[in-house]
């Protein structure tokens, strides 16, 4: 809400000089409060993806030598423990896998459990992969050694990619920062050039003509970046 309140300040006296431009922050807390939902969600889900590499990788080296798959996923447990902070929801999630395994649970059934809970793709990935080596039978854990590897490298190469689009969300950022401070230097250091601007009729519609550009290419560049991520 400060945020909102913040930029609806500072678009208000920048576009339109007037107090009353203060009911922006209506629209703006409605349009930011999503916006920055999804923000959170992106950084929660790009952390969730380094600590799951990070499990699968423990989880190959306790199935290459030589524990059985129940006993591989509570020792890539206790190993992740060591490695991840103790509020991670990925941490939380294996450790209850781990309590129902002692529990004498199905390992698939216990994975598909803690697929729901985390709601990631990489997780249902995990999951089915396990339902179909048990279905299989035989030498399941290599097949399994194999599959969680395949998803390690999957990570990593989404990692890969959102490295690379790091610096063109940064451009990005920088590119819409530019015309608002453009505008204020503008209006800081000869804001008498402006003063046609603020008068309505005819400035308050150009104004607003200008922001609705504003907000409508900031918008379009957050979109861009959100779908390739999404890839």
């Amino acid at each position: 809400m400060l945020i909102s309140c913040a930029l609806a300040l500072l678009l208000a006296w920048l576009f339109y000089s007037s107090p009353l431009a203060l009911l922006l922050v209506i629209p703006i807390y409605l349009g930011l409060g999503p916006y920055l939902r999804k923000r959170r969600e992106q950084r929660r889900y790009g952390i969730f993806l380094r600590e799951f590499q990070d499990y699968l990788k423990l989880l190959v080296a306790a199935l290459r030598n030589g524990y059985s798959a129940e006993n591989a996923f509570r020792l890539a447990e206790e190993e992740l423990g060591k490695i991840t902070p103790a509020d991670s929801p990925l941490l939380t999630a294996v450790q209850k896998l781990s309590a129902r395994i002692r529990l004498q649970m199905p390992l698939e059934e216990g994975l598909v459990e803690m697929a729901r809970e985390l709601g990631y793709e990489e997780a249902v990935n995990l999951a089915d992969l396990m339902a179909f080596a048990r279905r299989l039978g035989g030498d399941y854990s290599r097949f399994l050694e194999r599959s969680a590897r395949s998803i390690a490298s999957r990570i990593e190469l989404k990692e890969e990619m959102a490295a690379d689009l790091a610096a063109k969300e940064y451009e990005q950022r920088v590119m819409s920062v530019m015309p608002l401070a453009v505008l204020l230097y503008v209006r800081l250091t000869a804001g008498a050039y402006l003063e046609p601007l603020y008068r309505p009729p005819l400035g308050t519609i150009m104004m607003s003509l200008c922001l609705g550009l504003y907000l409508g290419m900031f918008l379009l560049g957050e979109r861009i970046i959100y779908r390739v991520m999404q890839v």
